[in-house]
Formats: C-alpha cells, sequence, structure tokens
C-alpha cells in the first residue's frame, strides 16, 4: 500500500560502509531519489568470524542516526527496508546482530544471500541505464564479496557471488601488499566457481555495467587523469561514465606504485576509500582478464535501488521495470549534474508541474477544450524530463544557470530514447523556465510547426510557474489539489507543517504574480485562483460497526462473509486494517476482528477457506521483504493454531493443505508457512486426538496427490508425510475407506508408493525419492539406483539414500566417488563413516593430491607436516621432490625419516618415472644457450631475427610470504625450432640495460617474427612491474596465446602438450629458485621445454591444418586453416568468419 508521502527507503548495511537512500515515488511507480546518506561503518574491518561488540556499537550507533533522519521525513519502519550483505551473512552471531538491531533501532534487518544481493544489484541498475533489452553482464565489488549477474528483459539469468571483496584483500593482503599472491588468490577463486564457463555457456553477454563505490571511484580516477594524461576541455561534457581495460590499467598501475609520495597523492585523491583502492583495482583487473572484458559502464543505482525497485513492484500493480526508459534516462541525467538539493528541488518542481499538467487538461475536458492544443503523455513527459534538468546549469554558477542547461542538453547525449525534435523542446522549456517569458513568432521556435509552438507556450507556462511555486516557502507540495469546473480552476496548497500562516494571492512575491498572469494568457476570460487554505484530509473508515449495518452477526458464515467484504473494502480503497466488531445479545462487544495488509492480529473462528484467502492477500500484498514477510506470517498462522480452531489445530492445518492448490502460485509458499507453522506447533502442544484424524485426512491428501487429483510441489509431499508422521498403515487405512476392498492386497500401499517413487526418478527428482524411500523404510532399492543417481549427478541424494541403507550402500558411494575421480567427496564420506579401514587406497590417494598440490607451490615444509609421519605419504612426498629435482629435499627426508632403502629402489626406476613425460632431445633440439653478457646477448637477437615463429617463456621465483612484494622475472626463453635461448634478466639489466632493451625491442616488437605464448598475458605483466624502464616490454608485434586460441585442455600447458604431442610436461620443477645461479640441469631442461614445446605444438597444427579432416576420436582436435591464417595478421584475430566454427575463448 503506497503511503500518503510516497516516501520510502532502503538502508544498505554493507561491509565497508551503511547507506541510506530515500525516494520518492508517484503513483506509477516511477521515483526520484530526494536524499542520500552514508556512514563508513567497516563491519569488515574486525571480522575474523563473528561480528565483534564494537562493530555493533558502531552499527547501532550509526542505525539511530539514520532513524532520525528517517522520523523527520515522516517516513514509518513500514516504509524502510534494512538488508544486510557478505559480513553478516557469513558471521556466527548473525541472529544475535539481527536481535540486538532490532531492540536497539527497530529496523527489521533482511540479511540478503549472494544470489538475491546480486538481483537487487541489476534491478538498481536497470532504472539508472537503459540496458533492459541487452543481455547485460553486472558486477558489483563490494568489501566483503563480489557480485556477479547477468540478466535480461528484467529476468535474471545467472547469478553468482564471489567471497572477493576489496576489504577482505585488504585484511589478507594488505600488510605488505603482496601483489602477485594476491591475483593468483583472485584468479584461484574466480576458475573454482567455474564463472567463465558458465557466461560462456549463456552465450556470453552485450554489455558490461558496474557499480558499487570502488568501481564509481576508478571511473573517477580515469576521467580525472588519474594514472593518465589529465582530460582537457570541459569535464562535465566529456565524461562518459564507462572505462576501457586499457584505462584501468593506467589507473591499477599508479595506485599500486610504492612510496610515500605515491602514498600521500592516492589519499589525497580517493580519501577513505584510499585504504582498500588498492585491492579494489587489482580484483577488477584481474575480473577484466578472466572474463574477457574490454569496456566496462558504470551505474550509480545499485543495491539500495535494487531494494527498492523490488518493494514498488510489489505495491503497484503490473508494475514494470521498463515502463519508461526515457524517465530513466532523464533522472539519471539530473542525478549526473544536480547535488543533493538540486535534484530535491528539481523532483518538487517535477511534481508540482505534473499535478498542474493534468489539472488543466481535466479542466480543459469540462470547460469545452478552452485550451487550443491536445495535451498528451508524450508531452506531460518532456514536461517532467524539463523539470528535473532545469537547474543543471548550476553547475558552472547561478548567472544565466537557464542558458547552460539549455546548451548542456544540447550539445551532449545524455537523453536517451528522446527524438531530436523533443530533445529541443526540452532543451527550451529549461532555457525559458525563467526570465523573460519566450516570444513565439520567431527565434528558437522557428523549426517548430505551428501545433507545437502552441504546446511549448502551454508547457513553458506551467514550467514557469512551477518553478516560482517550489521556490516559495511555506508550501506543501505533498498536499496539492486541483479544482476545477466551467468557470475556471483552482490550485490549491495545504499549509506546510510548522508555518503560522501563508501569504495571500495579493502578497505574494513579484515572481509568482508575474507567472500568474503569464498562466492566464493560456485560456483568455478563464478564472485562475491561488488561495491559501488548511483542509483536514480525508477520514478514513479505521472500524465498521456490522451490528447497526446489518443486524447482529453471530453465525459463522456471517463472520466470513463480513470478513471478505472487509478484506476487500481494505484492498480496494488502501485502507491499511478493517475490524470487525462482534456483539452478544445485549449489545456488548463479544469480540473484535482485526484484518491488515501487512500484518493481523487474530484470525480464529474462520474455515479454512477464508483463512487461506486472507493469508494469501497478506502474502500477496505485504511491503516488506519475502523473509521478513514469511516470519511475520509464520507467527501468525502458529497464533492461529495456538487459538484451537475446530475442529483442532492439527486437522485445520491439513484441510488447508486441501485447499491450498486452488490458490495457485501461492501454493507452495502457503505450504511451505502453514507446515512450519504446525511443526513448530506440534512440538510445543501436541494433541493425540487431533493428530491421529490429521494423519488420517493426511493420508487421504497422498493418495490423492499420487492419483493426481490434487497438485502439490513434491517437497511439500515429503514434508506433509513427516509432519503427520504418515506411515504404510496409515496408507492402508486410508485404502479401506475408499472402498477398494474387491481388489485389496495387503501391500497394496507399499505398491503404491513405489509407484510414486518410480514415477519421480524418472523425472529425476531424486531427493524427494530418497526421502520417500526413508519415511517408508523400503530397502529393495539397491546399488542400481545409486549408480543412477551418481550419473545423473545427485550426489546429495545418493549420500542421503545410502546413509540410510548403511554401511554396504555407503561403501558403493565412495567408489563410486572414486571412479569418477571426486576424492575429495570420497574421503568426506570415509571420514563421516568411519570407513578408513575399508578404504585405505583412498585415503592416501586423496591425501597424496593434496601433497602434490603443496609440492608444485615449493611448500615442501608444509607438505611434510601434512603428512603425520605416515611412510607411505612421506615416500610419496620423497618421489615429488626427486621428480621435482630438489635433491636436498629428498637427502633431508630420507635421513630424517630412514627412507634411504627406499631411495635406492626410486633411483633404479628414474628411468621409468621420466619416461612419462616430455624430453628436450625428443624434440630434436640442438641446444641450450644461456645468454648472460653482451656478445651472447647480440648473438642470440642475430639468431632469432632471423625465424619466423619463436616461442617465449619467462620464469621467476614463486613467493607465498603474505605481505612481501613479488620476485623479479629472472629469465626469458625465446626458442626457435633448433635452439633455446635463455636470457639472464637480472644479470643483463644490471650490466647492460640499454642494449638488453635495444635487443628485445627488435624481437618482441618485430611484425615479421611470430611469437607464441601460453597464458602470457601474466607474463607481460609481470615483465613490465619487474622492469618498467624498459620500452621493449610496452609492446608486442604479432603475439599469438595458444591458450586463447586451441580449446581448453586439462592441465594447462602440459595438458595441450600431451593432447597434441602424445606426452605431457613435468610441471613440479616450476616454483624452484630460479634466482639461484648457476641454474640446475633440470631447471634448465624445464625451462627451455616451455619455450619449445609452443613452437612444436605450433608446427604440428600447421601440418594438420594443411591436411583434409584428421579423425582423432571423441576428442578431435579442430585445428583450421584460418588459425593458422591469423599469424600472418593478429588483428584478423579480432573478427570472427562468420561461416567458421569458433575454437576456444
Amino acid at each position: 500500500m503506497t503511503p500518503s508521502n510516497n516516501l520510502f527507503a532502503s538502508i544498505d548495511m554493507g561491509t565497508n560502509s551503511f547507506k541510506m537512500l530515500i525516494i520518492q515515488t508517484d503513483k506509477t511507480g516511477k521515483f526520484l531519489t530526494i536524499d542520500r546518506h552514508k556512514d563508513p561503518i567497516c563491519l569488515g574491518r574486525d571480522f575474523s568470524s563473528s561480528i565483534s561488540e564494537e562493530s555493533l556499537i558502531k552499527a547501532v550507533t550509526c542505525l539511530k542516526r539514520f532513524n532520525q533522519v528517517l522520523k523527520a521525513n515522516k517516513i514509518s519502519p513500514q516504509q524502510t527496508i534494512c538488508v544486510a550483505t557478505a559480513t553478516v551473512r557469513e558471521a556466527n552471531n548473525v541472529i544475535d546482530f539481527k536481535r540486538s538491531v532490532l531492540e536497539s533501532t527497530g529496523f527489521e534487518v533482511s540479511v540478503l544471500s549472494g544470489e538475491e544481493e546480486a538481483r537487487f544489484v541489476y534491478l538498481g541498475v536497470l532504472q539508472f541505464l537503459p540496458v533492459f533489452d541487452k543481455r547485460v553482464l553486472v558486477i558489483d565489488i563490494g568489501g566483503g564479496s563480489t557480485e556477479f549477474v547477468i540478466g535480461e528483459k528484467g529476468n535474471v539469468v545467472l547469478g553468482v557471488s564471489l567471497k572477493l571483496g576489496h576489504v577482505g584483500l585488504t585484511q589478507k593482503f594488505g600488510k605488505d601488499w603482496n601483489l602477485m599472491e594476491m591475483r593468483e588468490f583472485v584468479k584461484l577463486v574466480i576458475k573454482e566457481s567455474e564463472l567463465v564457463e558458465k557466461i560462456k555457456a549463456l552465450g556470453g553477454f552485450e554489455a558490461v555495467v558496474g557499480t558499487s563505490g570502488t568501481i564509481r571511484a576508478i571511473e573517477k580516477a580515469v576521467f580525472n587523469g588519474y594514472g593518465k594524461e589529465c582530460v582537457e576541455g570541459n569535464k562535465v561534457l566529456l565524461r562518459e561514465w564507462k572505462f576501457s581495460r586499457g584505462e584501468l590499467s593506467g589507473v591499477v598501475e599508479r595506485v599500486c606504485r610504492e612510496g610515500e609520495e605515491e602514498r600521500v597523492k592516492r589519499e589525497g585523491f580517493f580519501n577513505r576509500r584510499s585504504e582498500f583502492i588498492v585491492a579494489g583495482s587489482v580484483l577488477l583487473e584481474e575480473i577484466f582478464e578472466a572474463v574477457g572484458i574490454e569496456e566496462m559502464e558504470v551505474s550509480e543505482y545499485a543495491l539500495g535501488e535494487g531494494v527498492i525497485t523490488e518493494t514498488l513492484s510489489k505495491i503497484f500493480e503490473g508494475y514494470d521495470l521498463n515502463a519508461n526508459a526515457r524517465w530513466h534516462s532523464a533522472v539519471r541525467f539530473a542525478t549526473r549534474f544536480s547535488g543533493k538539493k538540486g535534484i530535491k528541488s528539481a523532483a518538487q518542481c517535477s511534481s508540482i508541474a505534473k499535478e498542474i499538467f493534468e489539472g488543466l487538461r481535466k479542466w480543459s475536458e469540462v470547460a469545452g477544450n478552452q485550451i487550443d492544443v491536445l495535451l498528451d503523455a508524450k508531452d506531460l513527459e518532456c514536461l517532467e524530463a524539463a523539470c528535473l534538468l532545469h537547474n543543471i546549469g548550476l553547475i558552472t554558477g547561478k548567472m544565466g544557470y537557464h542558458k547552460q542547461s539549455y546548451h548542456i542538453i544540447m550539445n551532449g547525449s545524455h537523453l536517451q530514447g528522446y527524438n531530436a525534435e523533443e530533445i529541443k523542446l526540452i532543451a527550451l522549456l529549461t532555457r525559458h523556465h525563467r526570465k523573460k517569458f519566450p516570444k513565439f513568432d520567431g527565434g528558437s521556435l522557428q523549426e517548430f510547426a505551428d501545433e507545437l509552438k502552441q504546446k511549448f507556450r502551454v508547457l513553458c507556462a506551467i514550467i514557469r510557474l512551477s518553478v516560482v511555486l517550489q521556490q516559495s516557502d511555506g508550501l506543501n507540495f505533498q498536499d496539492m489539489e486541483f479544482l476545477h469546473s466551467q468557470e475556471g480552476f483552482k490550485l490549491i496548497f495545504r499549509e506546510a507543517g510548522g508555518i503560522a500562516s501563508l501569504p495571500l494571492p495579493g502578497d505574494m512575491g513579484k515572481e509568482l504574480r508575474k507567472e500568474l498572469e503569464n498562466f492566464k494568457i493560456l485560456s483568455p476570460g478563464s478564472r485562475l485562483v491561488a488561495r491559501q487554505t488548511i483542509d483536514a484530509t480525508l477520514t478514513k473508515y479505521s472500524s465498521l460497526d456490522l451490528q447497526r449495518e446489518t443486524g447482529n452477526a453471530t453465525s459463522s458464515m456471517e463472520v466470513e462473509k463480513f470478513q471478505l467484504v472487509i478484506i476487500g473494502i481494505c484492498f480496494d480503497t488502501g485502507m491499511e486494517e478493517g475490524v470487525v466488531e462482534l456483539h452478544d445479545d445485549n449489545g456488548k462487544i463479544d469480540r473484535k476482528l482485526t484484518i491488515s495488509v501487512h500484518t493481523f492480529s487474530d484470525l480464529t473462528y474462520t474455515s479454512p477457506v477464508v483463512f487461506l484467502y486472507l493469508l494469501k492477500e497478506c502474502y500477496a500484498h505485504g511491503t516488506c521483504k519475502a523473509t521478513n514477510k514469511f516470519r511475520i506470517l509464520q507467527q501468525k498462522v502458529y497464533n492461529a493454531l495456538e487459538n484451537s480452531p475446530q475442529p483442532g489445530p492439527a486437522t485445520f492445518a491439513v484441510w488447508c493443505l486441501y485447499i491450498l492448490p486452488i490458490f495457485g502460485l501461492y501454493c507452495e509458499g502457503l505450504s511451505h508457512l502453514i507446515i512450519s507453522a504446525l511443526r513448530r506447533f506440534l512440538n510445543r502442544a501436541p494433541t493425540s486426538e487431533d493428530t491421529s484424524k490429521a494423519k488420517v485426512i493426511a493420508a487421504q491428501l497422498f493418495l490423492d496427490i499420487v492419483g493426481g487429483l490434487v497438485e502439490h510441489d513434491e517437497r511439500i509431499v515429503v514434508k506433509i508425510l513427516e509432519v503427520f508422521d504418515v506411515k504404510l498403515a496409515d496408507i492402508d487405512e486410508a485404502l479401506c475407506q475408499l472402498k477398494v476392498q474387491d481388489d485389496y492386497k495387503s501391500d497394496r500401499a507399499k505398491t503404491l508408493v513405489e509407484e510414486y517413487i518410480f514415477k519421480l526418478t524418472n523425472s529425476q527428482s531424486y531427493m524427494t525419492a530418497a526421502s520417500l524411500l526413508e519415511h517408508f523404510s523400503i530397502r529393495q532399492s539397491g546399488q542400481p539406483f545409486l549408480v543412477k543417481m551418481m550419473q545423473n549427478k545427485q550426489s546429495r541424494a545418493a549420500e542421503k539414500w545410502a546413509t540410510f541403507m548403511g554401511k554396504s550402500m555407503l561403501c558403493a558411494l565412495v567408489q563410486e566417488y572414486v571412479d569418477q575421480n571426486m576424492l575429495k567427496q570420497a574421503y568426506e564420506t570415509i571420514k563421516k563413516n568411519n570407513l578408513k579401514q575399508e578404504f585405505p587406497d583412498v585415503y592416501h590417494k586423496y591425501k597424496e593430491s593434496s601433497l602434490k598440490k603443496l609440492a608444485e607451490k615449493a611448500l615442501w615444509d608444509l607438505a611434510e607436516a601434512k603428512t603425520h609421519g605416515d611412510k607411505q605419504l612421506l615416500e610419496y612426498l620423497v618421489s615429488l621432490a626427486m621428480e621435482a629435482g630438489y635433491l636436498e629435499k629428498v637427502e633431508e627426508l630420507c635421513e630424517r625419516y630412514s627412507l634411504e632403502g627406499f631411495l635406492n629402489v626410486k633411483e633404479s626406476e628414474a628411468g621409468v618415472l621420466e619416461s612419462k613425460y616430455l624430453h628436450l632431445d625428443e624434440l630434436a633440439f640442438e641446444n641450450i644457450i644461456w645468454v648472460d653478457e653482451v656478445d651472447g646477448l647480440c648473438a642470440a637477437t642475430s639468431h632469432i631475427e632471423e625465424c619466423k615463429v619463436v616461442g617465449l617463456d619467462c620464469e621467476w621465483k614463486p613467493n607465498y610470504v603474505k605481505g612481501s612484494k613479488p620476485n623479479k622475472v629472472s629469465i626469458m626463453q625465446i626458442a626457435s625450432d633448433k635452439k633455446v635461448f635463455i636470457f639472464d634478466l637480472i644479470k643483463l639489466f644490471e650490466d647492460v640495460p640499454e642494449i638488453l632493451d635495444n635487443c628485445l625491442t627488435r624481437i618482441l616488437q618485430s611484425p615479421r617474427i611470430l611469437k607464441l605464448g601460453y597464458n602470457f598475458q601474466c607474463d607481460m605483466r609481470q615483465l613490465a612491474q619487474s622492469y618498467g624502464e624498459l620500452k621493449c616490454f610496452n609492446n608486442y608485434e604479432k603475439l599469438l596465446d595458444i591458450q586463447n586460441v586451441f580449446k581448453e585442455a586439462r592441465g594447462g600447458l602440459s595438458g595441450l602438450a600431451e593432447k597434441i604431442l602424445g606426452t605431457g610436461l613435468n610441471k613440479t620443477r616450476r616454483n624452484s629458485d630460479w634466482e639461484q645461479r648457476p641454474l640446475s640441469h633440470n631447471q634448465l631442461e624445464y625451462a627451455a621445454l616451455d619455450a619449445a614445446v609452443l613452437v612444436h605444438i605450433f608446427q604440428r597444427v600447421h601440418n594438420h591444418s594443411q591436411t583434409a579432416g584428421l579423425p582423432e576420436g571423441n576428442d578431435k582436435i579442430e585445428w583450421k586453416s584460418h588459425i593458422v591464417s591469423r599469424m600472418d595478421n593478429p588483428n584478423k584475430a579480432k573478427k570472427e568468419p562468420k561461416n567458421k566454427k569458433r575454437i576456444g575463448r
């Protein structure tokens, strides 16, 4: 129900700050932001797993300040929606936090899930940008999480929330800013979420929109030249509210600079956000890289506006998110150029103008078309837009601001969806809203047709009067009335609160009298009266005495009828509640029944049908958040059950469940609500006679659901059986009552249940099927049922079923996990059900996979600790150290744990071990050339310049110490078809930086040499950070990143090599110490192979591309000739041929 003042508020309790938004809406649901408040309450700063007492005190203090503002604006708690995001969502003490906030401030906090938060952000973006018809990717970076949502035409098709927030990343990596470790962590989280794959599966996106303070701060930095040359000219007109990948990289490079001077500049530009801007900007850059974003548009509207939109969509029937895209464009335009005060006054002006416009149009109809032109909806739209934009010129100063408003509108492209004539009309209305009344016989109106000139005259008079009235003190613009008759019309304003008196028409200011005279020109001879009046508000009938109107109403049927009448009156007239007073024989009030839109105090003495109807109305029309609404209504249902409805609470509830399917869309939600309330009631006050009777009815309900006579969701069916404790015997009894004795069999109930379960499995409702089998203790289904669930990726249902069946089925489940290489799930099942003795190999296999991951990061000490002295795991760790070439670690482990005998065996098997991986001599390479002095550098450059194709790679020492700087790139490998040159960048940069820069520029920026890399973007970024003084790493000509062209292969470059060349690479050596000199033989071979294998993969591809169709089984390698053609012109890669299938990303 819309409040009388049309004001709503939303409070966003974020990780980094609390934000309050106040809006005013019109009768169609369009809204304007009239006030914003923000308080830097950083809940996530000291957040571990619980919200601290200090943070709670800060939060309550802030919310109390917000509440004072709301009370000053007469905004009630019912008009305020308070939501919390990541930090509160993940806190262990969230319930205590919500209770404390409610008791201290009166705010009911709704904690949003990550997906729900993403959806609200998308709704907010739709109110700011005209992207309704596009498939748009929206990214919102918060303090505790980042939300990704893809939406189209108002519907969310993908919502993902990742635990990547700028506050969390700052706490984790911000002590000494280990940027490389932070980047790797972000990449890992994105990769594990499968975000990129999910986006690709949906077909990508057409546009990208960023929200949140971090992204807006980056856009502001781009606009103001932070990280590049400052933008020249008029910044107001040049600002496009978007930025490219390159512009983002410039900002990131600048904010990541070290030194006290840069820190001071950063804090001066970003202010309070400077503490988190490094993490936020780096996070956004990694998102750009992972998702493949080239440009991002920025929205000022986000979560708060989305919450408001959701609320309005429940209040206004038929609310359309794209009802007026042009209106949103005008609002966005005004928001960008006007401050809080300016947008508030513009909104008031628009409201006044709309009332005058509507009243004038109605008066013209009543008085026989006294106005010469017909005003339509588009005219009103242009008038409202002009009112919103009339004061945007104030940004250049007050003198002549109306002219500046005109120029800003005419010279910009901010008004989207309007044609040129409409934009000119809006601009002229802003130009002439003050000073001299315009002449209509020349000047800027010459291009207009006569009819449009007449419309302009009317609209100009309205906007001029509206602006003057808005600027007059003491008028309450939220309570305005336009009265009309054939004699004339009256414009009436109520007295504003706190103002003793209003000036009479004769005492009004000069400006107002002048505009009234201009207004009279619209219809000569008509009477225009502006009158002061203080009217009482319309009386709302809050109660009805039914006895006086209809006599004594005592029967149950009459009470039901009266309740339905009252609830209908409430919803039709917008009343907040209606009270039914029932009287006894002496005329005294016996009891009152209160019916309300949002809550109700008493629904006893009603039949299930009336009860459900009233419940449905409250459920459908309530304006609070869905979670709050469910909790409130659940409590009311519980109260109704506690008041002992006839014939009993459990029986009453089951009859409600019988009737609910007739309510269509509301059936599922109300069913959950009633069942949860009944379960809570039965836990406290079970009544045997009532529950026994309800159980019989519930069994009949189950039979009707199975027979297709009643339709309920499958999950509701399970809940019905559980809450009423319906067993096979109860179903047998129900079958007997249905008079099927002739064909009755003792196991008829069990057969019927099994048939229903079979139907569920065919529709892949495995969780429901497993729940029913467990509930009825049916154990006939065996391992085939388990296998079927696993084949359909229903592991949760399979685990539930296996747990019910017992140890043998759990063992079968573990074996299924192992067969599908789901080692983590297998290990957790073994651990949870004490099956370690049954699966010792699986336990060790999972542990070995964990050790391998640690070994690949060179975290040997941690890996050793993870073995817990297990000899088998220690031997495996020694094997990993041997493969990686860490001979010192091998000797250390063998000596410490007495594994010399195992070492002898492994050394004898070394030849077999090495045969698993690709070796340099298999590629027929002549030699590896170490380059660390000038002559070698020049010779290597000359050789490489003669090559057509080379492979590139880099290595640097990894750094896993939190807060430490990333290490410099140590070596760079460049491979031809016969030789591999390994450049010692550290030494060459120290000795001959100019010569190194010149030589590498000749190689990397040569358009004649095709340079191959694999995920080389990471190497490029690291090279630029390590050697920023060298120009050679600023640009790469004719570079092909194979990862972006070829189909994804498991295992990265090693997996691709195995797929193409038949043998993979040994990647356990990649995290060794690349700064030691000299490098070991294993290190040299590993580094050379990473570059050389790229050339051989390319050569194999080139040969295949010239051979007609080479089938390679199910994993046929789709090498197309157009891929190879890209090598000659890398720009071709930007545009796919329409008749070719895209390969890779």
